[in-house]
């Protein structure tokens, strides 16, 4: 019902599958962005091999297989309670083994971390959000491990020891538990519930507001009501209604279910019942108010404020799974376009030259870009200016622009589909589209020409060029190599004939 409610207010209830399916993919498209790259370019052959290792799917393998004996290596911490110390105490042998472990993976992560940020410059490697999070866990575990020794060795020494609290060790150990998010970016299950988590933030900001309100107002008026109410089995020092916080928190707690029942016969003894726990000439006797007071928190609270949270999450966790696999194109596709982009643009500035984009169609596959799995032979020179003369992308200076060319290329490769454009939640996609589009073109001028219209330009340019080449190698009177030709018709120089004939100079040719 709530869903249903939302697609009727949105306008999404009058839309076709095909049609919301194709709302997804652009909106795919324009969150899509141009990731930097390593570039080998000027960089040296040693910095360009490690870069190529770093960022091989093997070695990536490689420390998610760390990681995962890392995760079983944690689970085998086991201790034993010791009264005499009143803390529980790890066998020797076990804790040597543990401490040995957490300095070679603590070795492997900063050797990851080194290498990446070697091989990629430390610009690069902080550029990527995983990176980031990697390198603070390296940092602080770094620091966990160095306090961990100072102690161990002022402990040793019988001398001052350092002034760190063990409390806040053993929340830097916590930290190592954070090593099991980086599976994160490799398993697509987990992506998509940490999305959710992203997407379910905003409604859960304003279902939390309205909670938070419930509680004030339930709060207010339990501390009314059962301020000076004695205290019980469940109605104790840290749950009662004698102050404003306290009685916050207890109704927090009920909001969970956790014994609210119990609260609430607590609130409603007797002094003839229990005439050794309260009074009714000093007030401290409960009242029958307690039922409806606790049976309407309950109701409001628990079983539809916060079975509205839950919901709010599954909504968002469909709506993640749609984004990801019901859209025209496959998501694996835009990806593999990005891959290729940013080979051709490391540094993310969003633009590549035509001739680089058609090298891009020629490595894509089907429907975005020539590639047929089928087919042995690559892409044919025809096929590629037949694919060009298709794409209306505006071309600005020689240069195409990434999110234009996604979008050129997706509705080339998807059926015309017409979207209502009084619909709100049409109209929220073409201003959601408008400004990503105009924030990736920064400064950038009109299109000067657009994609189909520069390839004619250079089809009619060819021709008039072979025309020509034809022409002067009849006249030269030499035979001369029809690859030769066609090099220069593709505006490569004319090749040189060893014996033109008398009067036709160099220059004409």
């Amino acid at each position: 019902n709530f869903n249903r409610i939302k697609e009727l207010e949105t306008g999404s209830a009058l839309l076709t599958e095909d049609q919301k399916a194709w709302m997804r993919t652009m909106r795919a498209a324009v969150s899509s962005k141009p990731r930097r790259q390593f570039s080998g370019a000027t960089r040296a052959a040693w910095r360009r091999r490690l870069a190529k290792a770093v960022q091989s799917e093997r070695f990536e393998q490689l420390v998610m297989a760390v990681i995962a004996t890392n995760v079983m290596v944690m689970a085998t911490y086991h201790c034993e309670p010791d009264e005499a110390l009143g803390q529980c105490v790890e066998e020797p042998a076990w804790a040597a083994a543990h401490r040995a472990f957490n300095y070679a993976f603590f070795a492997v992560y900063a050797l990851e971390a080194g290498a990446k940020a070697l091989a990629l410059g430390p610009r690069l490697y902080m550029s990527t959000a995983w990176n980031c999070f990697d390198f603070a866990l390296v940092v602080l575990s770094a620091l966990d491990l160095g306090l961990e020794v100072a102690g161990s060795a002022g402990a040793a020494a019988d001398s001052a020891r350092v002034p760190v609290n063990p409390a806040f060790l053993r929340v830097l150990r916590l930290i190592r538990v954070g090593r099991i998010l980086r599976l994160i970016k490799r398993a697509r299950g987990l992506r998509a519930l940490l999305t959710t988590i992203v997407l379910s933030l905003p409604s859960l900001l304003n279902v939390t507001s309205l909670l938070l309100l419930l509680l004030f107002v339930f709060a207010v008026l339990g501390v009314q009501l059962f301020w000076r109410v004695a205290e019980g089995d469940f109605l104790n020092e840290f749950a009662n209604f004698r102050t404003f916080g306290v009685a916050l928190l207890t109704l927090f707690r009920c909001v969970t279910g956790e014994s609210w029942n119990g609260l609430m016969h607590d609130c409603m003894v007797r002094e003839s019942k229990y005439p050794e726990r309260c009074s009714e000439a000093a007030g401290t006797c409960g009242s029958w108010a307690a039922v409806p007071f606790f049976v309407a928190f309950t109701l409001a609270g628990f079983f539809v404020f916060l079975n509205l949270v839950i919901a709010v999450i599954l909504e968002n966790f469909s709506g993640a799974e749609e984004l990801e696999g019901s859209t025209t194109v496959p998501a694996a596709l835009i990806e593999r376009f990005t891959a290729l982009w940013a080979a051709r643009d490391p540094d993310a500035n969003g633009l590549i030259t035509v001739a680089d984009f058609e090298a891009v169609l020629r490595a894509l596959p089907a429907p975005l870009g020539l590639v047929d799995p089928s087919a042995r032979a690559p892409p044919s020179r025809a096929e590629v200016t037949a694919k060009v003369r298709t794409l209306a992308i505006p071309v600005r200076g020689g240069e195409v622009a990434y999110q234009e060319t996604l979008l050129a290329l997706l509705r080339a490769a998807s059926e015309p589909v017409h979207l209502p454009p009084d619909l709100p939640v049409v109209s929220e996609l073409q201003l959601f589209m408008d400004n990503a589009q105009k924030a990736s073109l920064g400064g950038l001028g009109a299109a000067q020409s657009t994609l189909a219209e520069e390839e004619a330009a250079r089809l009619l340019q060819a021709a008039y060029r072979g025309r020509q080449a034809r022409r002067l190698v009849a006249q030269s009177g030499e035979r001369t190599r029809t690859a030769d030709v066609d090099a220069w018709v593709e505006g490569l120089p004319l090749p040189r004939f060893a014996n033109p004939r008398p009067g036709l100079s160099r220059r004409r040719l």
